[in-house]
């Protein structure tokens, strides 16, 4: 049995177009002059990785060389038991709304910024109007913001996997010429501040070893059949999409002016392969 408890930290993956975590279009570094701001788990990081295996000869039951001593020795189990901790998900908005000056070769608009958390002291009150009432003032909230909480934001629920209503697009920021507000700020949100779901496997093999005498001093005949997940455990991850949580167009000003995406923490994507069986024979001399 072997247990690892680990965690690797960098600033992305690389700055090229689906460069990080090969999720949605990719976090390609928020800000150029800071490389600090993405440090985070890096992609490949799980906290906890579990192996275990064992093999287990039964014992003979009868003696001799006859039929039922052929049949009933030289049998044995094996089976690998494997459980991981979910690897990380950075939450998105569709558009640079920060203006970071993070360009690829194509329209700033298409490259992503991390959204904002909703702090832990946010009063209601800054939203003018509430879901449900009409709009009113100039701050109407489409949606119900909740406090950031590390603990209840991932609710394990594939159809919401976690809870959107506890981030924001980054506020607008005053012009310094006076006049109308701009977009420009940071969202709160750290890269790979999330865990995806985890996974599980267990893999079963059962084995019989019957000695051929013709086929000399070594010579035996192995049949093996073998279970790959032997349950047929689903393994769930994010799709291309899922992650972004606003499109954040640059009209939409204020940080709860434009409700989260239907399907933004939706899990709809499995990884790895269902239950798989063989079966060989093989033959050693």
């Amino acid at each position: 049995m072997a247990y690892t408890y680990s965690k690797v930290m960098d600033d992305t993956q690389g700055q090229a177009n689906v460069a990080d975590c090969f999720t949605s279009f990719g976090l390609q570094g928020t800000y150029p002059l800071d490389q600090h701001i993405d440090r985070g788990p890096a992609c490949f990081d799980s906290t906890n990785n579990l192996e275990a295996s064992a093999v287990y000869h039964l014992p003979g039951i009868a003696t001799g060389h006859g039929f039922v001593s052929t049949a009933t020795n030289g049998w044995s189990i094996s089976t690998i038991v494997s459980k991981q901790s979910g690897y990380p998900v950075t939450p998105l908005v569709f558009v640079n709304r920060s203006n970071s000056g993070v360009l690829q070769g194509q329209s700033d608009e298409v490259v992503e910024n991390t959204p904002a958390l909703i702090a832990k002291y946010f009063n209601s009150s800054v939203c003018t109007s509430m879901p449900g009432q009409p709009a009113f003032g100039s701050n109407p909230c489409l949606y119900t913001p909740i406090p950031f909480n590390p603990k209840t934001v991932v609710t394990g629920n594939l159809n919401e996997y976690f809870n959107p209503d506890m981030f924001s697009m980054a506020p607008e920021l005053p012009s310094p010429e006076g006049g109308s507000n701009f977009v420009g700020q940071l969202g709160s949100a750290g890269r790979n501040i999330l865990r995806g779901p985890g996974s599980s496997g267990w893999d079963f093999s059962l084995v019989k070893d019957t000695k051929v005498k013709w086929l000399g001093e070594a010579g035996s005949v192995q049949f093996r059949a073998e279970f790959f997940n032997v349950i047929n455990h689903p393994t769930f991850k994010f799709g291309f999409l899922a992650p972004i949580l606003f499109t954040g167009l640059p009209a939409d000003m204020g940080p709860f002016s434009e409700m989260p995406r239907a399907t933004n923490s939706q899990i709809t994507t499995t990884d790895g392969q269902p239950r798989n069986i063989q079966f060989a024979l093989k033959v050693m001399f």
